[in-house]
């Protein structure tokens, strides 16, 4: 309204006036138009939906009722399995696949499972029971030691003697198979039901690839309570009784109280034709079957329960339409009242232009627009990639070995994080080191990265902190704990004692042969390299030379030099994780050297190792990306033969991998190369040839890493001091067939067992040479070799020399170097 020739208006109100409508609001307009449109075209189509089944309901010869009644009921046997995979099923695959559960299940009488694992399998087991209310009891059952353990809860016989023998005897008559079985289609391990006295039992084996059962879950169920749990879930049916058959057509479960039985010619009869209804005495008989659980169902319903008065359809149809469409207005009218404020604001910020109206060109403005936002996004998503957990543990490494880092690049780092770190924040860096081994595959290495990083989230949640993990070696990890600057390093320290404990007892609870150790706090993350190389003189006092370093940073009035690198950690540096954000810093240099092409290459191979591949694609993009960018075609093939040729030996130094299983992909890019190909075609060849040998050396080590082969391995390493060791006696400790373990050690490994038992005492033979005076017999004698004679003969034909000569010549060696 205008007051004195002066327009007033409402604030946050749009204008309504058709000549000053925005873009937005006129495309809001047509749009409501369109929806109004197609919503009364909806209302008209479920008219015709209705009069054209009341029509069909009429003219069908069959009744109309169980037809019905067929529909109603056609997806009762899959609810019913999805009752089973959710309560039963799934919870005891989970269990399957706990860790718990298999440190029980692969005990053995020589190394018993500890109170702690039973008290938490007892718990686990307890936990099944109590989800469901037709669940009696869980008990688990290994066979390796031929022992059991039952949930805390007692089973409807009573007194603990009588529960022990119930458990017993089910554990006997299954294993003897004098129980009527009948096998479950679960696409897990191999599950079975079968009937005991008053209860049913589901019984779910583990078993090995030669076919021995390992363990063995049982369930008891209350049929009673998961018969009326079944009525229950399909009540608006309105069944008033059902019968439940297994798959040999034994029931077991009914609740109906009148009326005939079926007999089993009749369930023979019904399941010939899968779903079907039929009459008896005034009832519908409604026969359904389960494709997981093998079950047959007999549904009884009242044959008036689906039936009205005729006359009064068309009425019941009409008010029933009317309120559909009533139904459908009414909730179009709240959300478009709901959404038109945001829905504006959002079309408004695709910035639409002026001459934008209804119709295609309102189409294809806001599409225009939506694809600019989407451009935008995927430069904020690699952005964000740019500062992954990669970025910061590259950049940690090189801080706590020493290496020169610019605030300013440090700074930068921190900043496009979300760890929380900042400059200066009060820091202390700390080792994990897993003892007795000086190298993790990578299932292992994940894993306790997890229980660490599980770890340092408790310890966040009740400390104003920021705490980051990362692999630095094959067995150890680097922690990095900081505090904001008004925390003292008096009490930072603190804090960082009460991290160690809480540590200890996650390390202690495992069971894992983890330590941890960490160095003085500082005030700055640029002292982090002090820090770290005190921690590792706390854990190897006896190594350390170093005097005690000065609170203070590089670069610092009064610091003290920047430490040399340090041993573990040195091989970090080199084979961290590369930048897979596309901004390495190489990419910038003028020229590859042949050095850059062989840590790349050593990179990419180390990526697939731990299991990156999609960070070895990334890395492999960019290094093709370096080598097509120069200019003059002879740089660029020398650079490729010589990427394909480091990748090659790389691959070739892991153990158990020799030329043999890798394609000669370096013959076919030299021919591409010879024949004048185009660059693009050469760098697709190159791409092809990069993938080639990293897919084979994948398969490979997938085949290494056969859960057999790592345990025979653990086994070898713990008693290859035993002249006795054998391939039975290894096999038997793995429970397979010895013909088994050495086909697949021969075929997964390239050489047989017992070359890699002599291999492995020779590398510990050798370490005893070097690093003790102990005589040559007493050697042997250690390693498992048996005599001095047999000790020469097996290192003689490895090593080209006598024991006796390799330590002369180490000896001189170590010497000369001195």
């Amino acid at each position: 309204m205008e007051q004195n020739g002066i327009h007033w208006f409402h604030p946050g109100r749009r204008s309504e006036d058709p000549a000053v409508r925005t873009p937005a609001q006129r495309i809001l307009r047509s749009t409501v138009y369109l929806f109004a449109a197609l919503l009364l075209l909806f209302g008209i189509l479920i008219s015709l939906l209705i009069l054209g089944t009341q029509h069909g309901l009429k003219s069908a010869e069959s009744d109309s009722g169980a037809l019905l009644l067929t529909k109603l009921l056609e997806p009762f046997p899959e609810v019913i399995d999805d009752l089973y995979l959710k309560d039963i099923d799934t919870p005891m695959e989970n269990l399957f696949s706990s860790s718990p559960f298999i440190g029980y299940c692969f005990s053995s009488t020589q190394y018993p499972p500890g109170p702690p694992l039973q008290i938490r399998l007892k718990k686990d087991l307890s936990t099944l029971t109590k989800s469901s209310d037709y669940i009696v009891s869980t008990f688990l059952y290994a066979s390796s030691i031929d022992n059991y353990i039952a949930d805390s809860y007692s089973t409807n016989i009573s007194g603990s003697d009588d529960k022990g023998a119930f458990f017993r005897d089910i554990i006997y008559q299954y294993n003897s198979n004098t129980v009527e079985k009948s096998q479950i289609a679960s696409a897990g391990h191999n599950t079975f039901l079968f009937r005991y006295q008053n209860t049913v039992i589901i019984a779910k084996d583990l078993v090995t690839l030669s076919g021995q059962s390992h363990a063995t879950v049982f369930v008891v169920l209350d049929f009673a309570r998961l018969g009326s749990f079944i009525f229950n879930s399909y009540r608006f049916v309105n069944p008033y009784s059902i019968s439940i058959y297994d798959p040999n057509d034994n029931l077991l479960f009914s609740n109906r109280e009148n009326g005939e039985a079926v007999t089993p010619e009749q369930l023979t009869a019904f399941s010939a034709g899968g779903t079907s209804v039929r009459k008896q005495n005034g009832n519908y008989l409604v026969y359904c079957h389960s494709g997981i659980l093998q079950w047959s169902y007999i549904l009884e319903v009242n044959q008036n329960y689906l039936h009205g008065q005729r006359s009064r359809e068309a009425m019941i149809y009409l008010l029933t339409t009317f309120l559909a469409l009533l139904f459908i207005t009414v909730m179009s009218t709240a959300l478009f009242r709901r959404v038109r404020t945001p829905v504006l604001s959002a079309l408004d910020v695709l910035s639409l232009p002026e001459d934008a109206s209804s119709g295609r060109n309102a189409v294809d403005a806001v599409s225009q627009s939506i694809a600019k936002l989407a451009d935008e996004n995927r430069i904020l998503r690699r952005v964000v990639s740019s500062t992954s957990s990669d970025v910061c543990a590259s950049m940690f490494s090189q801080l706590i070995t020493g290496q020169h880092m610019e605030k300013e690049e440090i700074q930068a780092t921190l900043d496009n994080t979300d760890y929380g770190f900042t400059m200066d924040d009060v820091t202390a860096a700390g080792v994990i080191r897993c003892e007795g081994t000086d190298y993790l595959d990578v299932e292992d290495r994940c894993k306790i990265q997890n229980m660490i990083n599980a770890t340092a989230e408790k310890f966040m949640e009740r400390n104003e902190c920021h705490v980051f993990a990362f692999a630095v070696s094959g067995a150890s990890f680097a922690v990095i704990v900081a505090f904001p600057p008004s925390v003292s390093i008096a009490k930072g320290k603190s804090r960082v004692n009460d991290l160690i404990r809480l540590f200890e007892d996650s390390f202690s609870f495992s069971g894992l042969p983890l330590t941890a150790a960490f160095g003085h706090m500082y005030n700055s993350i640029l002292d982090l390299s002090f820090s770290y190389k005190e921690a590792v003189s706390i854990r190897h006092p006896q190594n350390s030379n170093s005097t005690p370093v000065p609170a203070a940073g590089p670069g610092r009035e009064g610091s003290a030099p920047a430490p040399d690198i340090l041993p573990e950690a040195e091989n970090a540096v080199e084979t961290s994780a590369p930048d897979t954000s596309g901004t390495d810093t190489t990419a910038v240099e003028s020229s590859l050297t042949p050095e850059l092409i062989n840590r790349r290459a050593a990179q990419i191979t180390q990526l697939i190792s731990d299991g990156r591949e999609e960070d070895a694609s990334g890395l492999t993009e960019r290094i093709l990306s370096d080598i097509f960018r120069a200019d003059d075609a002879s740089v660029r093939q020398e650079n490729c033969k010589r990427l394909i040729s480091a990748l090659s030996d790389s691959i070739i130094s892991h153990q158990f991998i020799d030329a043999a299983q890798l394609t000669d992909v370096y013959s076919d890019i030299s021919r591409m190369m010879d024949s004048g190909c185009t660059a693009e075609k050469v760098r697709t060849g190159m791409q092809n040839a990069v993938n080639t040998l990293c897919t084979e050396f994948s398969d490979v080590l997938k085949k290494q890493r056969n859960p057999y082969i790592v345990a025979a391995m653990h086994y070898i390493e713990e008693h290859y001091s035993s002249p006795d060791l054998s391939l039975e006696e290894i096999a038997d400790a793995l429970r397979i067939a010895p013909n088994y373990l050495s086909t697949i050690f021969s075929r997964n490994l390239g050489k047989k067992l017992f070359e890699y038992v002599n291999e492995y005492r020779l590398q510990q033979s050798v370490q005893m040479l070097q690093n003790s005076d102990q005589m040559i017999n007493e050697i042997s004698i250690a390693c498992g070799f048996g005599s001095a004679r047999n000790y020469i003969r097996i290192f003689r034909k490895y090593m080209d020399t006598t024991p006796g000569a390799y330590r002369k010549q180490h000896t001189a060696a170590a010497r000369e170097s001195e």
